[in-house]
Parts: structure tokens; sequence; C-alpha cells
């Protein structure tokens, strides 16, 4: 057993001693010199993370506050849409009827004028026409006599 000193029951109590005392060195250095600065770091981590999501907060309050005014603008830009649509289309309406009327107007003076044209020129032509109708009327009257 000689070989292997870490097994003999005469070398164990030492181990264990300077094992002990070797992690106990080695955790007070870590807890003076690096937990210190470990525990900072998380602290300053951890306040940063909360002072992040405040701001996140912050920004969705501020978003649903923008989105709110949005929505209002819009459901007044809808409406003023809606509103002169109407209005325009009134407007439309009303002009339209007015061309209508006014095209309907001057298609009755025309229609009127020629009519009263067609009605000249047929008492015209009839009047034309009598001594002629006359003339043929005698003629065939003198043919069916002979």
């Amino acid at each position: 057993m000689a070989l292997i000193p870490q097994i003999d029951i005469y070398w164990f109590v030492s181990q264990i001693f300077w094992v002990s005392i070797s992690f106990s060195v080695l955790i007070v250095l870590m807890y003076m010199f690096f937990v210190p600065s470990i525990m900072n770091s998380m602290i300053k981590r951890n306040s940063h993370i909360k002072d992040l999501q405040n701001k996140i907060e912050e920004l969705n309050d501020d978003i649903t506050v923008s989105q709110n005014i949005i929505k209002k603008y819009q459901y007044k830009m809808d409406t003023l849409i809606d509103e002169n649509l109407v209005k325009i289309s009134n407007e439309f309406d009303t002009k339209y009827k007015e061309i209508i009327k006014s095209r309907n107007i001057e298609n009755e003076i025309r229609m009127k004028k020629h009519t009263d044209d067609l009605d000249k020129w047929g008492v015209e032509f009839t009047n034309q026409l009598k001594p002629e109708i006359a003339k043929i009327a005698l003629k065939v009257v003198q043919k069916i006599c002979q």
C-alpha cells in the first residue's frame, strides 16, 4: 500500500486536513476578490433589466395612447369622408338633374321647332299639290267620260 499514499490510513487524516484548508483558502479568496465583483455585476444587470422593463412598459403605454389617438383620428377621418361623399353625391345628383332638365328643355324646344317646320312643310306641300291633284282628277274624269 505504500505505492498509493492516498489510500494509506496514516496519510488520510493529513490529506483531509490539507484539502479542507486548501478549499477554505480558495473559498475565502473567492469571497474576497471574485464574489463581490460577480455580485455587483449581477446587481447592475438586474437593475438594468428592471430599467429596461420599465422603459418597455412606458413605451407600451405610449403605444397604446398613440393607437387610441390614431383610432380617434381615423374615426373622425372616416366620418368626414362619409359626410363629404354624401355631400358630393348629392351635389352630383343635383347637377345631373339640372343638366338633364336643361337638355330636356332644349330637346323639347328643338322638337317643337321641328314639328312646327314639318307642319308648315306639310301645309305648303298640300297647297302645292292641290292644283296638281285637281288637274289629275279633271283628266281622270275626262277620260272616264270619254
